[in-house]
């Protein structure tokens, strides 16, 4: 029975409907399921269900009357929805799919449409935002406590906000200024001391041609903020004023300076295959298919028998149909009837998403996640995606676009009847071509000279290819391969060898496509034949020189020779230089012979050399590129595989990217058919390349194929191996439990097998979890013991990477003399591996040691050693931690301008890398010059993105506290400024040592504003302690010149003595807060 499709909508009285018709809910009903939806598909506590529903008016026996309500809530939604709400201690979970809440399709609307406008995309930004703000219907979080209402009614009003002004920037640069004035106004009303809707109002009045009216608006607000805060107005909306005032009213209703977006970096996707050169026929499904699409239809079916043309005619009428689907063409072929393993919707969806315009770094992990922003993504939009070579409706369920205005072609040998009775699909059949077509097609191959010199030769050799288009080209193909060839020699041919018999058959509807084959073939020199049969034994989807190379055993030159054999009947085709595809009827024509003319164990060494080629060039690649070494053990390669070597990091990296879809076949076709230790030994030595080309998605996907293969083998270092994977994948997506779970699940593997190097590394990837989790202890006692294994099986290489894992949770302790012992005694130790990326990271922590010291000049100097190793070798994402921390050193260092420089570097890398600590770090740092000269405007402009990355994923969180407080004092907001110290402290107190300094610092800053001067004063005292306990001396001496400062009592020169030792300008001793 097909699940009923639910609703929940939140934005407004909460509403759950199913299959279209509303649930009738009482309040308190309502109010449980607003609790359980705010936190949907985790386990929501009986406590705050019950603080939630009844605040301070706590009935008698809370807990009963939960269970109560749930009982009440479970039985609204039907007997359909069993598992929708899960018991799980210590209170229940709402179980939401994706697109289900409107919380969550928001959320997902904002973010693309904040891309979209950052890339210059304003009409589907545009699209995107006013999606967002349709999805507002009234109050949210009414029937909820105040305790619990108030603040996220405060969280989702400013996500509406955020909506209703990015609409509006990109309306404007639509040039459409008369919607946007009218919904400003209401937002200004509502918002009267925001500056950002005043600007944009401001803008859209003047594109209107109402300059007064948008001067008068200035006024108003420069007014308000004065009365109101004691300021004036920001540097952007005063250089709009300025541009009004001289009656520049085109560019004041334009994008400000420095904000004008970039074109477009991503391309409208145009992805479908070439058509063969003289396509004939077809007209009647062709106007077919152009009745269908008026309809209109969104999924039409293209079916027929092998070789028919179903692929060509597809692709030759979305082509021609292609100006009615502006936003793109995606094409994929599904590989349903290929020898090789059907792609699965998991394989499909990230390659649509790419497509699309998403980086991998951008694609979710879970695969309704995955189909969720596809339905996203072509919201709105024309698309037209063509799915090649179906064997199966589930191949492609959650690949369809909901948008009706997007169609969907699939070709396939099967009826796919399952898709038109659930689906709606409407199936066109294609046929053998006419006598009429098929005579038309041979005279544009051949010309009318040489059809008409024999036309009964020529209609002979149309019904022994059975009219199938490719049967006829490849006998066409042979008879262009000669210079006497005629129609007439080729029926020869093929009465001799008896083909007519087996085209009698009845049912067998393949003879004519195999004795077209059967031909070729027999043309071929027997070492090209031998190639042709080993194509078959794996499902690549090409092959170059080098590969076909390593199958046959050939050199180079010979197998150049065998491939341009095969090309020149039309068996396989050169796709570019040097790589060559061919049709998935050739490559089961060639599996079949080869099962035929060769024995086992010659077809057995063929697969051998060619993953030995394969494993070994990515070894090569990975070696090339100085990437952490392979974990696992590898063979010597078969003799005859010849991996290829790579002069360079480019060449390397380009070849890798060019193999790709092979090299993912070969781990998805081992992993599943054998030989199974293939699919572990590439995932293991493919890391760092898989984290840095292909995205944690990739990554995930075949590191979880792969464990299944070692499941299946019953390899227990390959599983802990796969466990090890699957834990980098998490860590690196900031999912520290589960790379937590994972590494606990491959700890206990490799100690039962004795593998002590993985052993090794299950402690440290673990020990980086826990600290991230805020188990201190526990991770120190995991490095240590990581690196004591390492040193006694003799890996210096680990070791290394053991002392600086070390060094970074000493950091975090604020026990800075600790880590730099141990980045002094390990950095040998990398520098002797040869480990590029290692050296890199230490490099980074020596640095942000002595930046936290106060030692900027030697802190600059191992950060510009350590960015020239990341440089050289290509390392994104040490690329972005080396600037980030560049960017606090510089603060250190009072060099404003260098800092910002940094910090938008780091910024671009880490979301280029998918490093949203250091995203949200790198905002703070620029947030952080800005507060430093005093521009809190200019701040809150990075500290809004912060402070919501930090919120959705609980990274750096008192580093976005520290400096709201910051912009609060700025603004004399006091209350505000305190209120976020508490939080920050209360964080820095779990585990962020380092920040308790510079914390207590603000807060003594905020007492002495207010007058509290012994509050003040004891903050001072706390903030030289922790300074002192961590050795962080420019904090220490910065918090005594302060101290000095509130009480003239206090001597400075202690601090002034710190200064001069640290060599730093004048300039520090003006500011207590100054970075």
């Amino acid at each position: 029975m097909q699940q009923a499709s639910m609703q929940f909508r939140l934005l407004g009285v909460a509403e759950v409907s199913i299959d279209g018709t509303a649930v009738p809910l009482t309040s308190r009903q309502r109010a449980l399921l607003t609790t359980l939806l705010l936190k949907a598909n985790q386990v929501v506590s009986v406590e705050h269900i019950a603080d939630a529903l009844w605040g301070e008016d706590m009935p008698a026996a809370p807990s009963a009357r939960v269970r109560a309500l749930v009982t009440e809530l479970r039985r609204a939604l039907g007997p359909q929805q069993p598992s929708r709400i899960l018991t799980r201690n210590p209170g229940y979970l709402l179980r939401c799919d994706p697109g289900e809440l409107d919380l969550q399709v928001l959320d997902d609307l904002l973010g693309v449409g904040v891309r979209a406008a950052r890339q210059g995309v304003h009409d589907q930004a545009c699209a995107y935002f006013a999606r967002a703000m349709r999805l507002w219907r009234g109050e949210p979080f009414t029937d909820l406590a105040d305790l619990v209402a108030v603040p996220e009614r405060h969280r989702y009003a400013e996500y509406r906000t955020t909506a209703v002004e990015g609409w509006a920037e990109s309306t404007i640069a639509l040039g459409h200024f008369e919607l946007v004035a009218a919904e400003l106004s209401k937002l200004v009303a509502e918002q009267p001391l925001r500056e950002r809707p005043r600007a944009l109002y401001m803008r859209a009045l003047a594109g209107l041609g109402r300059r007064p009216e948008a001067l008068a608006a200035y006024q108003e607000f420069r007014s308000l903020l004065v009365d109101e805060l004691g300021v004036g107005p920001g540097p952007e909306l005063r250089k709009l004023h300025h541009l009004l005032l001289t009656e520049d009213e085109a560019n004041a209703g334009t994008v400000p300076a420095g904000r004008r977006p970039a074109a477009a970096s991503r391309s409208t996707p145009r992805q479908l295959p070439p058509v063969p050169a003289g396509f004939v026929g077809r007209q009647a499904e062709t106007d077919l298919l152009d009745t269908l699409v008026r309809a209109p239809e969104r999924l039409i079916l293209i079916v027929g028998e092998a070789g028919v043309g179903k692929t060509s005619f597809a692709a030759r009428w979305a082509h021609h149909a292609a100006r009615q689907y502006p936003d793109g063409q995606l094409f994929l072929s599904m590989r349903g009837f290929c020898t090789g393993d059907p792609m699965t919707d998991t394989e499909a969806l990230p390659l649509l998403l790419q497509g699309l315009g998403c980086s991998t770094r951008d694609i979710p992990l879970g695969v309704e996640a995955q189909a969720g922003l596809l339905r996203t993504l072509t919201n709105g939009k024309r698309i037209l995606m063509l799915l090649d070579n179906v064997g199966d409706p589930s191949q492609v369920r959650r690949l369809l676009p909901a948008e009706p205005a997007c169609l969907t072609l699939v070709t396939s040998r099967d009826r796919l009847a399952e898709l038109v009775a659930l689906d709606g699909a409407h199936r066109v059949s294609l046929d053998r071509l006419t006598p009429r077509e098929g005579a038309e097609l041979m005279a544009r191959h051949l010309g009318d000279a040489m059809v008409d010199a024999d036309a009964h030769a020529t209609e002979e050799l149309l019904e022994l290819c059975g009219r199938l288009p490719l049967a006829l080209r490849i006998a066409l193909g042979w008879i262009k391969g000669g210079p006497h060839r005629t129609p007439h020699h080729l029926v020869g041919e093929l009465r001799e060898h008896g083909i007519l018999a087996r085209l009698r058959i009845d049912g067998d509807r393949r003879h004519a496509v195999t004795a077209a084959l059967d031909l070729s073939y027999g043309v071929l020199p027997p070492p090209a034949r031998r190639m042709l049969r080993l194509l078959g034994l794996m499902p690549l989807a090409s092959i170059s020189t080098p590969s076909a190379a390593a199958l046959a055993g050939l050199d180079r030159d010979d197998a150049g020779y065998q491939l341009e054999a095969m090309a020149g009947v039309h068996l396989i085709r050169e796709q570019t230089p040097d790589t060559y595809h061919w049709h998935d009827l050739v490559r089961e024509y060639a599996r079949n012979r080869s099962r035929q003319d060769d024995d086992d164990a010659a077809r057995a060494l063929a697969v051998h050399r060619l993953l030995d080629h394969y494993l070994h060039t990515v070894t090569n690649v990975a070696t090339t590129y100085r990437h952490q070494p392979a974990d696992l053990p590898h063979p010597a390669p078969a003799e005859g595989a010849s991996p290829r070597t790579f002069a360079g990091p480019q060449a390397a990296v380009e070849w890798f990217d060019q193999e790709w879809e092979n090299i993912s076949r070969l781990i998805t076709h081992t992993a599943e058919n054998g030989p199974h230790h293939y699919a572990w030994l590439m995932v293991d030595v493919m890391q760092d390349l898989l984290h840095q080309r292909r995205g944690p998605t990739e990554w995930l996907r075949y590191a979880g194929l792969a464990l299944q293969a070692a499941v299946a083998a019953e390899d227990p270092v390959g599983q802990a191996a796969m466990h090890h994977a699957q834990a980098l994948v998490h860590w690196r997506t900031a999912d520290f439990a589960a790379a937590l779970r994972s590494c606990e699940q491959g700890l206990s593997l490799a100690r039962e097998s004795g593998w002590r190097h993985g052993e090794a590394l299950l402690l440290q990837a673990g020990g980086v979890a826990l600290k991230r989790l805020g188990h201190v202890s526990q991770a120190l006692d995991q490095h240590r013991r990581c690196a004591e294994i390492n040193q006694a099986i003799g890996n210096d290489r680990g070791r290394a990477a053991a002392l600086n894992n070390l060094a970074s949770t000493y950091i975090s302790q604020g026990r800075l003399q600790a880590a730099e012992e141990q980045l002094l005694i390990g950095r040998p130790l990398a520098d002797a591996a040869g480990d590029v990326s290692l050296q890199a990271l230490m490099l980074v922590n020596l640095g942000l040691v002595w930046q936290q010291q106060g030692r900027a000049d030697r802190a600059l100097a191992v950060l510009t050693e350590a960015l020239d190793h990341s440089v050289t070798s290509a390392l994104p994402y040490a690329q972005a931690v080396i600037h980030e921390t560049f960017g606090w050193t510089y603060c250190t260092a009072g060099r404003g301008e260098a800092a910002m420089d940094s910090f938008r570097s780091a910024l671009s890398l880490a979301v280029q890398v998918g490093n949203r600590t250091c995203h949200i770090a790198s905002l703070c740092g620029m947030a952080a010059v800005e507060l430093a000269e005093r521009r809190p405007d200019q701040a809150i402009e990075y500290l809004r993105p912060a402070q919501e990355l930090a919120h959705r994923t609980g990274a750096e969180r008192v580093s976005v506290d520290y400096h709201l407080a910051h912009y609060h004092h700025l603004l004399g907001n006091q209350d505000a400024a305190a209120a976020h110290l508490h939080d920050a402290l209360r964080a820095a107190e779990q585990g962020s040592e380092l920040d308790l300094a510079r914390i207590h610092r603000l807060r003594a800053v905020v007492h002495h504003t207010r007058g509290d001067t012994a509050a003040a004063l004891q903050a001072c005292g706390h903030s030289i302690e922790a300074a002192l306990r961590t050795g962080q001396l420019l904090d220490e001496a910065r918090s005594r010149l302060l101290q000095a400062r509130i009480d003239p009592s206090v001597d400075p020169a202690t601090a002034r003595a710190l200064l001069t030792d640290l060599a730093l300008p004048d300039r520090e001793t003006a500011d207590p807060l100054a970075l």
